[in-house]
């Protein structure tokens, strides 16, 4: 028999930040996948009783990580993975994967929605890449070199962040015939020499389109989140990114 659901289980937007309520309109979802058999465990003061499954899967569902979850519940996900794998654990197991999956797709709409604001605000640039002006905007007062200045050191930053992400990206499936085909075959022929270089691809010169595949892609592996939002891949990168250039011939 299913334990009945905890009505004080608290859970948080990961894209607005809301906090509501397990069952509340907003948070629909969540009780479907708590809706599962709990793992049976001898009772202790440490144990994972079904208050502690439940909770740990309805914030997997937010954080879209075991350890993540696990810390905002205070456990160790290692006890999570046991009960997965116990005598007993697929109904546990199962709303892992529905928790899993329920991130994925709050993750997906959400870098739609950034992508579709990004490219709102490329239709509104003229052909110059300048933003067309409010209405009832007053420029008089503005200096109009200085605008152009700083919108050409925007353009120009948002083409570097696009170069160095792609070059990451490349490099990482370089050596991977599956990957590269699959790249291929969304974004066009592609310079794997030069990827396995660090060095740049021709589409770097490409003005910036978000329905692009390719920055679809480089958005949903966290490797645009400057652009993007959403987890930033590109930190740990970053170290890499620099050794790589230290060492790249002077030109």
């Amino acid at each position: 028999m299913t334990t009945s659901l905890p009505t004080s289980l608290p859970v948080i937007c990961d894209s607005c930040r809301a906090t509501g309520m397990a069952g509340d309109e907003a948070f629909s979802a969540i009780p479907d996948i708590l809706d599962f058999e709990p793992v049976q465990r001898r009772a202790h003061s440490n144990g994972w009783t079904p208050e502690h499954q439940r909770a740990f899967i309805a914030a997997l569902a937010v954080a879209g990580s075991a350890r993540q979850a696990g810390r905002a519940i205070g456990k160790h996900a290692f006890g999570a993975e046991q009960l997965r794998k116990a005598r007993g654990g697929k109904s546990f197991s199962d709303a892992w994967d529905a928790a899993i999956d329920l991130y994925r797709d709050r993750e997906n709409q959400r870098i739609h929605a950034n992508l579709v604001d990004l490219q709102a605000e490329h239709d509104r640039r003229d052909e110059r890449g300048f933003l067309a002006p409010e209405p009832n905007a007053d420029f008089s007062d503005a200096d109009s070199d200085s605008y152009d200045r700083e919108v050409a050191e925007a353009r120009d930053r948002i083409r570097m962040r696009m170069a160095g992400a792609r070059r990451v990206f490349l490099l990482n499936i370089a050596d991977d015939p599956e990957a590269r085909a699959a790249w291929e075959l969304l974004c066009g022929k592609t310079d794997w020499d030069a990827a396995t270089r660090f060095a740049a691809q021709p589409v770097e010169h490409e003005p910036f389109n978000c329905h692009r595949p390719d920055v679809q892609v480089l958005g949903s592996q966290g490797l645009l989140a400057e652009l993007t939002g959403g987890p930033d891949n590109m930190a740990e990168c970053r170290q890499a990114i620099a050794e790589c250039n230290d060492q790249s011939p002077a030109r």
